[in-house]
Formats: C-alpha cells, structure tokens, sequence
C-alpha cells in the first residue's frame, strides 16, 4: 500500500507532464496552468492531527494499548470525516493529514472529529 491514499488518473497525468518538462530544455517547457490541470490551482483547506501526549500514553500503556485505540480512532475519522466532505489523505505513526475543499468544511470536519473521537 502506498502511503497515500489516493491513486488514479489525474496523478498519472501530472507526473507524465512532469516528467516531459524536466527533460526538456528550458526554452521548449511546456507551460503549468489551471487550463490543463484545474484541480492543482484550487484551494483547499489541509488538517493535520496529532495524538496528544502520545510517548507518555506509550510509556505507561504499551504501545499496543495505542495501537488498538488509535486504529479504532482512524475507522471513526475515516467515516466523520467522509460524512462532513473531506478525504483523509494520509495515516502516519500517531497522526492524519485530511483534505477540504474549503476552511469551512474543515472546522466542521474537526469539530465533528472532536466530538465524537475525544477522549
């Protein structure tokens, strides 16, 4: 599994351009725009999360303690933050990275992430 979520069409073809100019000469580059990859120059609202306190918790409850507890914390987030438009890009060590398509879906997002996944 990669370590990013998300594969398809659309990073095939970014990396296919981004090839093609890097071998070319300065001169003869094509040219990176919002006419020929749109989704690249929207903004978006990026969360990244991070388990508190997480070497205490580890030291005193064993790590496979937070392994149990942060893989049941990740099946809630995954489904919240679905629920409220975002996708969760990345899941790494004690932490997530999520997407938005605005700041407002993401304060939404987080304070629904917060309720339900506190404690």
């Amino acid at each position: 599994m990669s370590m990013f979520r998300h594969r398809g069409k659309r990073t095939r073809r970014l990396v296919s351009f981004l090839r093609r100019r890097a071998g070319a000469a300065p001169a003869r580059r094509p040219e990176m725009d919002c006419r020929r990859f749109p989704d690249l120059f929207r903004k978006r609202a990026i969360v990244f999360t991070d388990t508190e306190d997480f070497t205490t918790r580890t030291v005193r409850d064993g790590i496979l303690h937070f392994l149990m507890i942060f893989d049941r914390f990740v099946e809630q987030a995954d489904k919240v933050v679905a629920r409220t438009g975002g996708d969760v890009v990345k899941v790494e060590a004690d932490s997530l990275l999520m997407r938005y398509d605005d700041a407002t879906a993401a304060c939404a997002g987080v304070d629904a992430l917060e309720g339900c996944c506190a404690g």
